[in-house]
Parts: structure tokens; sequence; C-alpha cells
């Protein structure tokens, strides 16, 4: 890349070789990258509802549907009805969805280490700031 190039365009190549590099690693348990996040959330936080997964992951509501739908027809997650309201549902991690809990893990900790190589702690927590400044940027434009 051209250093004339947008920085748009920067960050669109880099989320599409993360995404690329994360396809690779997950195929094999048949994940997708957005998928891995939802399963690494419920592992940490089980009993969230819908609604909450969608805030927690900042997806809308019909993509996160589909991913449940998905996961849980591959029997890694499954849906309760919630006491308090019985229009909605809490999602829950299944036996065979606790099986990718380490290699969920794992994957996380070896992107994030591809990430920070070559990067000063301080190189790093100055670069999260400036991504998070033009993403609030793009945000409320």
């Amino acid at each position: 890349m051209d250093s004339k190039d947008p920085l748009g365009l920067v960050i669109r190549d880099l989320h599409l070789e993360i995404a690329n590099y994360l396809t690779k690693l997950l195929a094999p348990f048949r994940l997708a990258p957005e998928q891995h996040l939802l399963m690494a959330l419920m592992l940490e936080k089980e009993g969230l509802s819908q609604n909450e997964i969608a805030a927690n992951l900042g997806k809308d509501k019909a993509s996160v549907a589909r991913m449940i739908a998905s996961l849980e027809s591959k029997g890694y997650i499954h849906k309760v009805t919630s006491a308090q309201d019985r229009r909605a549902v809490n999602v829950y991690v299944t036996e065979e969805g606790r099986k990718l809990e380490n290699t969920i893990n794992e994957v996380t900790v070896n992107l994030n280490e591809i990430i920070e190589s070559g990067l000063s702690a301080s190189d790093y927590s100055t670069l999260k700031t400036l991504l998070t400044h033009v993403l609030n940027n793009v945000r409320s434009a």
C-alpha cells in the first residue's frame, strides 16, 4: 500500500486479513470469525439475552439471531425461554460448545500476539487509542 492510500482502505485491508486468518484457524471447528466472538462472550458470560449479546458485540439483532441459529444448529449453544419475559430467550453453551473453550482462547491469544508483534506497549496503547478515536469519529458522523 502506498502512503497516499486513505486510512479507511488500510483499516479495511487489516480487517480482511484478520478475518481471513481467523477463518483459516476456525475452519476445523465450523466457526466463522463473528461466531468466534459470540462463543468467546458466551463462554465468559452465559445466559445473556439476544439483545444483550447484540449490545456486547456491537451487532444488530438480526445478525446475532443468525449467528445464534447457526451455532445452535452446530450444537454449540442452546436457547432457553426467559423466566422473566416469555418473548425473550437466554443463550447457554452446550457441552459440545464447552469443548471449544481452549481453542477459542488460544486463537484469541494467538491473534493478539500477532497484532502486537513488533509494537512496544506504548505503541500498542497509542494505536488502540487512535483507532478508537477514529471509530468514534465515524460513529458520530
